[in-house]
């Protein structure tokens, strides 16, 4: 009787420590995915303000990897088989200059209504559906929507970007139910 119990209380703290490393891991992942959410909310926050408020484009640029790009995807004309799509890249210093001067002119406020993060390592990427607005409590109907594809790496400095690439609705159609809010 003595060795069943050993054997079962063995079996239950293996268990208990077994259970405990998965919890370990399940909150490591939601820490990580957590900071992976504040980074994609800060190169939102970043980009967002006032027609004619200066953005705080040396914290922009701090977001991305060295030689990291960007890349908008443009809906051209429809062809027989599809739609045919032209790409434009840029560095975050091409992006400075191509956006600096409409945010000149335009109010502009971006957030993520719904966001898809995967984590592997040092690894993460997101899908993230944004809506851009003309006033910071997101009034009236958003002028842009789309979804983005970020991936990021993790340094010693935090989540930084290594890419991302975004389409408009305007250009791509509507949003799949996947990538929208639960709420619809």
């Amino acid at each position: 009787m003595r060795n069943r119990t050993i054997v079962v209380t063995l079996a239950s703290t293996a268990t208990l420590a077994l259970g405990a490393g998965w919890g370990a891991r399940v909150l490591d992942r939601q820490a990580q995915e957590r900071e992976v959410l504040e980074a994609v909310e800060g190169l939102y926050g970043v980009i967002s303000g006032d027609a004619g408020e200066e953005r705080d484009w040396e914290a922009f640029r701090g977001m991305f990897l060295d030689d990291s790009a960007s890349m908008t995807a443009q809906r051209q004309e429809a062809v027989a088989n599809g739609v045919a799509w032209s790409f434009f890249s840029m560095t975050p210093d091409r992006y400075v200059e191509q956006a600096g001067g409409w945010f000149e002119r335009r109010a502009f406020y971006e957030r993520g209504i719904a966001n898809e993060i995967e984590v592997y390592g040092s690894l993460a990427h997101v899908w993230s559906t944004y809506q851009a607005f003309d006033t910071p409590d997101a009034a009236g109907p958003p002028v842009i929507e789309g979804i983005n594809s970020i991936q990021l790496v993790k340094t010693d400095g935090g989540w930084k970007v290594l890419s991302l690439a975004w389409v408009d609705v305007n250009r791509a159609g509507e949003i799949p139910e996947r990538y929208r809010p639960d709420d619809g």
